[in-house]
This record gives structure tokens, sequence and C-alpha cells, in this order.
């Protein structure tokens, strides 16, 4: 990864920068990595609503509540935010 992918990013490790362990980028990573997968779970989420398999539709939602993930419906939209 270089500073055209991360602005700022200099290609040394965090631990080499700061002293401390996990690199900055490391961190975004996995931030968006999590990201992706609630969205993910969101988007299947939806599709079982549309096809009333409200069991599969409610596992997810309990999957994300585990994780923290509050979801909010309004209308065909949802949204979520972490607890």
């Amino acid at each position: 990864m270089d500073s055209r992918v991360l602005p700022g990013y200099d290609g040394t490790r965090g631990s080499e920068r700061t002293g401390r362990g996990a690199s900055i980028p490391g961190r975004c990573l996995r931030s968006i990595r999590r990201a992706l997968m609630i969205e993910s779970l969101i988007e299947e989420r939806k599709q079982a609503r549309a096809a009333k398999n409200w069991a599969r539709a409610d596992e997810i939602r309990r999957i994300l509540a585990e994780k923290k993930v509050i979801l909010q419906d309004a209308g065909s939209t949802t949204t979520w935010k972490i607890e």
C-alpha cells in the first residue's frame, strides 16, 4: 500500500512510526472490513425481507445486535450505528 491508496501513509509499519503495535492503516483496514461485513448482512436482510423470509431477516438482526450494531428501518431504507 502506498500514499496513492492511503494519503499520508509512508510505507512503514505503525510500530516503526509510533512505537506502538498496530499500524494506523491496519486499524483502518479492520474498520473497512467490519463496515463491509455489516453492509453485506444488511443487504442480505433486505433481500430476505423482500422475499418475506422473516425468520432469516430476524436472524441477521440478531447477528448484528450481537456485534453491537443497531439497525433502524425507515421505509425501504435501513441505517445502522455501532452501540
